[in-house]
């Protein structure tokens, strides 16, 4: 089991997911504001999973979760590489 590492982060709101599994689609307004407001995440809902998302370094990271557990952190220059990293593991659904 990993360290939920978005403990001290600000979460931009429920209704501002970055992504999903539904329609694959980026929400680069979501994609910005998490670029512009460091110390921020942002929900990446799939079916078997609801990973936090953000932004540092340059880089783009996500810790999935599973049934209240935070897993392992992925790690990826795009949100679309990190999209697929994630339900490369977890599932497209």
């Amino acid at each position: 089991m990993a360290d939920d590492v978005t403990a001290t982060m600000t979460v931009l709101g429920s209704a501002n997911d970055v992504m999903s599994n539904l329609d694959g689609i980026v929400d680069e307004y979501v994609a910005q504001r998490l670029i512009d407001e460091p110390g921020s995440w942002s929900a990446y809902p799939g079916w078997n999973f609801h990973a936090r998302v953000w932004h540092k370094g340059g880089k783009w990271y996500g810790q999935p979760w599973c049934y209240h557990v935070p897993q392992d952190i992925h790690e990826a220059e795009t949100l679309e590489e990190l999209r697929d990293s994630i339900s490369d593991e977890y599932g497209y659904d």
